[in-house]
């Protein structure tokens, strides 16, 4: 795990990449299951970049190799569709539409102990779903509106 390197000065969002090309991404995190588990508990999230994911299948394959029994898309709040087993396409709203910043699921009464996010198609622009360290923006958040939303 030579390429891998945090994005940021504070311990959050390590990105992982395919030292080359055509490294199929379940069998390598299969491989280095003995670390990842403590790289995801200091750093919050893994971004893996450049490895082979070659569909939805090949996709839950590699969640599956993390996390073996995957959750279904419960609760459902948006329009998705499921393109492989418990592999969800991202909400379906019109180009016109907006999804506004969120707390991923936080409306859920089962939340996912993990997520998992891929792009199987590169935009043409723009295109980044944004992350945050929730260590950074909570406490940006006024008191009082915390305490408004039980968020104490």
């Amino acid at each position: 795990m030579d390429d891998a390197l945090p994005l940021d000065g504070e311990p959050f969002l390590l990105c992982v990449s395919a030292g080359e090309p055509a490294v199929r991404l379940g069998p390598w995190i299969a491989e280095h299951s003995d670390r990842l588990p403590a790289d995801l508990d200091r750093y919050s999230v893994l971004l893996f970049r450049g490895f082979d994911v070659s569909g939805p299948e090949a996709f839950g394959a590699s969640a599956r190799a993390f996390s073996p029994d995957l959750l279904g898309h419960l609760e459902r709040a948006a329009p998705r569709s499921e393109v492989a087993d418990k592999v969800f396409t991202s909400t379906e709203l019109s180009r016109e539409q907006w999804i506004p910043f969120q707390h991923e699921m936080s409306y859920a009464h089962n939340w996912f102990s993990r997520l998992y996010f891929s792009g199987d198609r590169p935009s043409a622009q723009g295109g980044a779903a944004p992350v945050a360290s929730e260590r950074r923006i909570f406490p940006l958040i006024p008191g009082a509106l915390r305490a408004a939303r039980g968020a104490l």
